[in-house]
């Protein structure tokens, strides 16, 4: 009787979690009807190379469309970082980790060159002079120096190895980061030597798009924030980096089947089990993904009218309390609300979802961006998400 009782017990909470889950699954990979993924995305995908979804550094855009206050507060905040020095990370601090449990000081030094190098490259958008190309080419060249772009809590390994280039979510988010900054300013780049960004292909290529196209990660099946976190940054480097066509239809397949697993994860109302702190590196990394795969085909891929992907953006304004503050449960920290502007107004109208649109404008208001719009960058702690300040914009 009690065996009876448990396989009952355990058929209602399969069929409540379905239930729950809705029956929709794989939102993207049934865009393409049991077609291979490969040959379907072979048909609507940009060609390598010609991905271009932003105008870049120099246009005419960065200067006349965006407000002038708020061009001069990324400049102002570039010019904290003129002359900056780029010391090398010390092995001794990453190997802390493994003997002291410490992981917070290499974390610090780490972050750090992240910060500032996209600071520069922010303020070289916004002002267009060039001002800033000797810092950002400097910064480049020592991220490009490092044995590993990840953190020692996330590696196996007492010390980095040139060898095992690991994907883990910070080694992926520099790469997004140089990429970003590789296509944004590639003339300037160019300018100072075209090896640069030669060396940048290549670093990516062996750092991120072999190993994680090659390698079955954990990840790529998680229902967490890794999945689409990674994800992300996985795609922009694909898109912006990736020369071999082959190689770059697979890897999208991959993704949008890894993306396809978190989403399935996910119940119908878009509740973020991990803690309201998380939407910003769960539902609002899969938008990063899903903007990125909607400009790469044309609009031909885009789910944003989906219900579970409307209720997965609308978490963010459902646990609001008021007063910068969210409802704090799991691993949400202190209670307060750790909304990103830059995601979360462009998911709202990706979705077209007014209300989560009006929300972000309040918040937008309520912090002055339009005065502190690099402040609130910057306090974000969300550096290497460039793509996210420039979307916006």
């Amino acid at each position: 009787m009690k065996k009876i009782t448990i396989i009952c017990f355990l058929s209602l909470l399969a069929a409540s979690f379905t239930a729950v889950n809705g029956q929709d699954t794989k939102l993207l990979t049934s865009l393409f009807g049991g077609n291979r993924a490969e040959d379907a995305l072979d048909k609507i995908l940009v060609a390598c190379g010609q991905f271009e979804p932003l105008p870049r550094s120099g246009s005419s855009f960065w200067r006349d469309s965006i407000p002038q206050s708020v061009r001069r507060s990324y400049i102002e905040y570039g010019e904290r970082y003129l002359g900056v020095s780029w010391p090398v990370l010390p092995v001794t601090e990453f190997a802390r980790f493994k003997t002291d449990g410490n992981r917070t000081g290499y974390e610090r030094l780490s972050f750090a060159r992240r910060r500032a190098l996209a600071a520069l490259v922010v303020a070289e958008i916004a002002e267009g002079r060039h001002r800033f190309v000797p810092g950002i080419v400097n910064g480049l060249q020592a991220l490009l120096e490092e044995t590993w772009w990840g953190i020692p809590a996330h590696y196996n390994k007492p010390v980095p190895v040139y060898e095992d280039q690991t994907v883990d979510l910070f080694n992926a988010e520099t790469a997004g980061l140089v990429a970003w900054t590789s296509y944004m300013l590639r003339a300037e780049i160019d300018s100072f030597s075209p090896l640069l960004r030669r060396r940048i292909d290549s670093e990516i290529n062996r750092r991120l798009l072999r190993p994680a196209l090659k390698t079955d990660y954990w990840w790529k099946r998680a229902g967490m924030n890794w999945n689409p976190w990674i994800a992300s940054n996985w795609l922009a480097c694909v898109l912006i980096c990736e020369h071999d066509r082959d190689r770059q239809l697979a890897a999208v397949a991959q993704i949008m089947t890894a993306l396809d697993t978190f989403t399935d994860s996910y119940p119908a109302d878009g509740g973020c089990d991990e803690g309201s702190n998380y939407w910003d590196r769960a539902a609002a990394s899969l938008f990063d993904c899903l903007n990125l795969l909607r400009v790469a085909t044309g609009c031909r891929v885009d789910i944003g009218s989906h219900p579970k992907i409307r209720a997965m953006a609308g978490y963010a304004y459902k646990l609001y309390a008021g007063d910068g503050r969210c409802v704090n449960f799991a691993d949400a920290g202190i209670n307060t609300m750790a909304l990103q502007l830059n995601v979360a107004y462009p998911f709202g109208r990706y979705t077209g979802d007014s209300t989560m649109t009006a929300f972000a404008s309040h918040i937008a208001v309520k912090k002055d961006f339009a005065n502190h719009a690099a402040d609130i960058y910057d306090r974000s702690g969300n550096w290497p998400a460039l793509a996210r300040e420039l979307f916006l914009l």
